[in-house]
């Protein structure tokens, strides 16, 4: 007789740490190593403010839901992208 282990799977966490519905097994997840010069592409800009007298943009990343929309100084926002550092700084 041949003995079997079941095969671990994993259950994964958004950004927001909101658990992501279903379970993968390793061979289902891709390693995704997000450095400084990680670039995000901007979906649209949802709006605008003065904040302590700085232009700021909240934008909506490509691929992200709404959850993700973040404030970044109208300066950093370059056409239609942003890199890892000003997203993360607004999380």
């Amino acid at each position: 007789m041949i003995e079997t282990r079941p095969r671990p799977f994993y259950e994964l966490e958004d950004l927001n740490w909101m658990l992501i519905d279903g379970q993968f097994y390793q061979e289902e997840l891709t390693r995704f190593r997000v450095t400084r010069r990680t670039v995000y592409k901007i979906d649209k800009k949802v709006n605008k403010r003065v904040r302590r007298g700085i232009l700021e943009c909240l934008v909506r990343l490509r691929v992200y839901s709404k959850d993700f929309d973040s404030w970044i100084a109208a300066s950093n926002v370059e056409m239609s992208q942003v890199n890892s550092k000003q997203f993360y700084e607004t999380l």
